[in-house]
């Protein structure tokens, strides 16, 4: 663990002057965006902010926005009229350009109020370019952790950051992840890509800085909710995380990329074991082109 991931001294006092940027976006989420930003204004310091962007809700989410949030000078609302959560989230990464740290939480997910506190902590006691945390995620009908898994696999097994990302998947959850602002490529997130924008995100990161040091907090620092799911779109998301997977180890050890594509075809035998869907496996096996594109759009990343 020690090539990638510090520690965290509890009893170090935390780091007040550093600033902290919060990108919120925010689409159909009228349900869950007051409860989303109170829960981080309860853990922000004075010389952080929030930055909410509404991106085309047909809902009423940007007119409770205005009517809570338009008085708070702790949080900037920014409308946008392009339904896209990376277009949002690279847009209030611009609007967050003099801050120290870009922090980004989802429109339905709530932050601990002691979070940003910890956050400091290891700020200044190792000074790291992300930080992360463990999320409970709670669902129709289960509860699970998320980020974990960092450590249940015993991270890292391979020289780089990057291909742990790419060979054993996101163990980065996005509402937990904090990054230094000059560690983040241009754009953050490819708006072109429907799902899976976070996993690319992190891997281009981990790839474009070689050095980069990441600390885990061992606390459940957030709560991520979700009903519903997203059967409809795991043939799009797998294709996704398949070719994202494959450009990151392109120059990869055949071993590594070996056992990536094992784990991802496993992955793909036990959901359809568990949902029977052969419809599943026609959309990924006959979205050549599809796949073709998003392998173009990927190579054009080294522009970042």
């Amino acid at each position: 663990m020690k090539e990638h991931c510090l520690t965290l001294d509890r009893e170090v006092a935390y780091n007040d002057f550093v600033t902290v940027a919060v990108v919120v976006p925010a689409h159909n989420a009228s349900q869950t965006i007051v409860s989303t930003i109170d829960s981080i204004l309860k853990s922000i310091s004075d010389g952080d902010r929030i930055f909410v962007i509404e991106n085309g809700s047909m809902d009423d989410t940007w007119q409770k926005l205005c009517a809570t949030y338009q008085e708070n000078s702790a949080v900037c609302l920014t409308q946008s009229d392009i339904a896209n959560a990376s277009i949002a989230r690279n847009l209030g990464v611009e609007l967050a350009h003099e801050y120290d740290y870009v922090a980004f939480c989802d429109a339905d997910d709530t932050w601990h109020p002691r979070k940003l506190e910890w956050v400091r902590k290891i700020i200044a006691s190792n000074s790291p370019d992300v930080i992360f945390h463990p999320m409970l995620s709670v669902g129709d009908k289960r509860i699970t952790l998320e980020g974990a898994g960092f450590l249940n696999k015993r991270l890292p097994r391979t020289p780089k950051l990057a291909w742990d990302l790419a060979v054993y998947g996101n163990f980065f959850p996005t509402s937990a992840m904090v990054l230094r602002r000059c560690v983040l490529p241009n754009p953050v997130f490819l708006p072109e890509l429907k799902q899976t924008q976070d996993y690319e995100a992190w891997c281009a990161i981990a790839h474009f800085n070689a050095n980069l040091n990441v600390a885990y907090i061992d606390l459940i620092l957030g709560i991520h909710s979700w009903m519903g799911g997203l059967s409809n779109a795991v043939p799009a998301r797998m294709r996704n995380i398949w070719w994202v997977s494959a450009h990151y180890l392109e120059n990869a050890p055949l071993k590594l990329r070996a056992i990536a594509k094992f784990r991802m075809l496993a992955h793909i035998v036990w959901w359809l074991g568990k949902t029977k869907n052969l419809g599943m496996l026609r959309a990924l096996f006959l979205s050549s082109v599809k796949g073709r594109q998003l392998n173009k759009l990927l190579d054009a990343t080294v522009t970042h």
